[in-house]
């Protein structure tokens, strides 16, 4: 979920009972969740700063999540309930990929030689597809990545110009410290929906060194035009701190049976300069005995419109860390009074939904179908009404319930069918002239009461934040 600025004190509405004391600055991080609801609420979430972490957790429970036909849930808030947005910028704060260099994301899979860590091939081939497809979408405006290019830092405007990086296999051996001062040591029981658990931990510090270690190795750049994504196997916990906690903190790991499961990823800045932007990813947690998931589902098996569980569900979690890092790559450019950053306000929160029952997507990317949760923009915030979206589609006009109506205007309301309605921030032109009453009923679907007008023939148009609806034979209204 969110940003890391240390040595400050930021905190978000809390629903697991962590002390106070570990309420210190912040970093990015995907919270787990769970309960009957898909999306955390006042009540049911925590969003915590731990040093450079950003967490909401959640029960699991055994609902589960009520699909319908069009969404995934039918009772998603418009962002997440107890948050405040909208996003800020805070002065002196940079953004990513501001020039004409592509963004290059790497994945960089950690398989120590020799031991029993491993990735299936499916779960990197998923990643790199998914990758390679936000890359060959750049510039459009039809997924997660296009609602970034809102946000500007000191240093420019952030673009949508993304490149897969070759991912990277690291073969180093875990850190073998036996010092509680630096190692920490694994939750055990069992994590994972087959019933397994963990058999090694790593802290921040080691995951920093071991980023470092890969970007030395490799010869790669530390700079804003690259993310590291660090991909940890089956069985290997992450903890933020060594078992010596420092004084006045407390732990946060990723889920376990303890009060320290905290986090299911999160992204940082590292490095001589702080250029070095990774994400921790852990693998994937669902079906747990915990209780807590990093996926919607409760009990139930999450989603999986490719048919590859594990990296389906890792897949949200990083355009989620993605996402915010591009947004708020050092922890101190965008993010709301409260500390979240654009991901977090809308963990878990995934819109209209299409495919059937276990399979379902949101996003369709160089014609790939994924289930990603949505992200925040600042242009379609309306205080309790909009805010998390797929996307930033310019609207469209595919018919009109009336063509005709009288020059003094008034009377029965017209039913717009098209796309990209936004709820409090559309308007209806009849040629220049506003609409009046306009009432967003869906996406696809609005009303609205003609104007006044001259007589004659107009067009009518849609607008929002993202643009107008383009002109076409299926628009026009005549004022008699």
């Amino acid at each position: 979920m969110t940003r890391s600025r240390l040595m400050t004190t930021v905190v978000a509405s809390v629903a697991l009972a962590l002390p106070a004391a570990m309420l210190t600055a912040t970093v990015g991080a995907h919270a787990a969740v769970g309960g009957g609801r898909c999306a955390p609420t006042a009540s049911a979430a925590t969003i915590k700063r731990v040093d450079h972490i950003a967490i909401a957790t959640v029960n699991q429970g055994g609902g589960g999540c009520a699909v319908g036909a069009t969404t995934l849930t039918s009772n998603e808030p418009p962002y997440i309930s107890g948050s405040i947005p909208p996003l800020v910028h805070h002065t002196g704060g940079k953004v990513m990929a501001t020039g004409t260099s592509s963004l290059v994301i790497t994945p960089i899979y950690w398989v120590p030689t020799g031991s029993s860590y491993s990735f299936d091939t499916s779960y990197k081939n998923l990643i790199q597809q998914y990758l390679t497809d936000v890359g060959h979408d750049s510039g459009k405006r039809t997924n997660i990545y296009s609602t970034l290019t809102q946000y500007s830092g000191s240093n420019g405007r952030t673009h949508y110009n993304i490149a897969a990086g070759t991912a990277i296999t690291d073969t180093s051996a875990l850190p073998t410290s036996t010092s509680p001062s630096v190692k920490c040591t694994f939750n055990t029981g069992s994590i994972y929906a087959d019933g397994t658990g963990y058999s090694a931990c790593l802290t921040d510090t080691q995951l920093r060194a071991e980023v470092a270690h890969v970007l030395s190795t490799h010869s790669l750049s530390s700079d804003l035009t690259h993310i590291y994504a660090l991909f940890l196997p089956k069985g290997v916990e992450s903890c933020f701190y060594p078992d010596n906690v420092p004084t006045g903190r407390q732990q946060a790991c990723t889920i376990n049976s303890t009060p320290s499961a905290a986090y299911c990823a999160y992204h940082s800045a590292a490095g001589s300069t702080n250029n070095s932007i990774y994400a921790s990813m852990p693998f994937p947690i669902y079906q747990s005995a915990t209780g807590r998931s990093c996926a919607v589902g409760g009990s139930s098996a999450p989603q999986s419109p490719n048919n590859q569980t594990d990296a389906d569900v890792v897949l949200s979690t990083l355009s989620h860390e993605v996402s915010e890092s591009m947004s708020d790559p050092h922890l101190d450019s965008w993010y709301a009074v409260d500390g979240n950053e654009n991901g977090d306000l809308c963990s878990y929160i995934y819109g209209n939904v299409s495919g059937t029952a276990g399979h379902f997507y949101n996003q369709t990317i160089n014609g790939h179908h994924y289930l990603t949760q949505e992200e925040f923009s600042n242009k379609e915030f309306v205080p309790g009404v909009a805010g998390c979206e797929q996307n930033e589609k310019v609207p469209t006009l595919t018919s009109l319930s009336r063509t005709s109506g009288s020059h003094s205007g008034g009377g029965v309301p017209i039913t717009i069918h098209g796309s990209s309605f936004r709820a409090g921030k559309t308007t209806v032109k009849f040629g220049t002239v506003k609409g009046t009453s306009v009432i967003v009923a869906s996406p696809t679907l609005l009303t609205v009461i003609a104007p006044a007008h001259a007589a004659g023939v107009v067009n009518v148009t849609t607008v929002t934040p993202n643009g107008t609806s383009p002109i076409t034979s299926h628009d026009k209204y005549t004022f008699t």
